[in-house]
């Protein structure tokens, strides 16, 4: 018994280990052995700037120290990605010298948007070995609350790409108020405006027999019992259920308080459910992004045909 159950870890070690191999291997190369799926990642890579920013409000935030560049980096090559969806990076030269460091797989990302909304430090960031087919995005999205004029502070990334079949995926990204209590605003409910602005954008693209696939994606900074998503499945758009290899959901760690939530999604509607591999989709734990972020990436498969 005890030998079978040795022989039965030495398998189990070196199959682990040929398909790590051949993962690395395919992210070095730059290339996909399946051209019928395209690998999704989502990620809040937390205050991605290389020089000190001040926020809206005053506040200075520091560079990210290089190591945890590196990091980011080795992560995303690791999880080998064809799109990449990102929150809190500074700008387009922050995306360039993350794909530079990137190698192969970042020079094949080289369809990119940066957004220029309000918030000048934190900003939504696209990356894709696609083509865009169309760019739809709006940077400044204003709303009335509280009797004032505001905005969604990362405006709302709007994506096109093309199927092979010729049909149209939009990925829509957004990064919606913080938790954080400012100027006596109520976080929920300005999230709730931002929801409704951000589902008429999405709503008036659509086509009417609703064939166009939209994949909504970010860091919703909600729970999952909020309003706020009841506004999205209203028009049809739900979250995809994403698991880490032990079960959990959770996507953001609060180290200070010492808490585990879910911020993170990806939303779809029916078209865009139908192209995602949910077998093979997660929320990635075994990588080292604690080194990085605060959050943790999503992966999503894309069947691509």
């Amino acid at each position: 018994m005890g030998v079978v159950f040795f022989t039965g870890c030495i398998l189990y070690f070196f199959s682990c280990f040929g398909y790590a191999e051949e993962r690395d291997g395919e992210a070095e190369s730059g290339e996909r052995k399946t051209g019928d799926v395209r690998v999704f990642v989502v990620w809040n890579v937390q205050n991605f700037l290389l020089e000190p920013r001040r926020d809206e409000n005053g506040f200075l935030i520091p560079q990210k120290k290089d190591y945890k560049i590196q990091k980011m980096a080795e992560v995303l090559v690791s999880l080998g990605p064809d799109l990449v969806g990102l929150a809190e990076v500074g700008g387009d030269a922050e995306v360039e010298e993350l794909c530079r460091m990137m190698g192969v797989v970042g020079a094949a990302l080289k369809f990119r948007k940066v957004l220029d909304g309000p918030d000048k430090a934190r900003k939504l960031a696209f990356l894709s070995r696609e083509p865009i087919v169309a760019d739809k995005s709006v940077g400044v999205v204003p709303f009335e609350f509280g009797g004032e004029i505001c905005a969604i502070r990362r405006g709302i990334m709007d994506i096109s790409l093309c199927l092979p079949s010729g049909r149209v995926v939009r990925f829509v990204g957004v990064h919606l108020k913080s938790q954080r209590k400012m100027d006596g605003f109520d976080p929920m409910s300005y999230r709730m405006s931002e929801a409704k602005e951000i589902y008429k954008h999405v709503k008036e693209d659509l086509d009417e027999d609703e064939r166009q696939a939209v994949l909504l994606w970010g860091d919703f900074n909600a729970l999952p019992n909020e309003p706020v998503f009841r506004i999205f499945e209203m028009g049809g758009l739900r979250a995809i259920r994403l698991l880490d290899k032990r079960g959990e959901e959770w996507t953001h760690y609060w180290e200070e308080g010492g808490v585990y939530s879910r911020f993170d999604y990806v939303l779809a509607n029916v078209a865009g459910k139908r192209l995602i591999d949910l077998a093979g989709s997660k929320i990635a734990c075994e990588t080292e992004w604690r080194e990085v972020s605060d959050h943790r990436p999503l992966v999503v498969r894309i069947l691509w045909n």
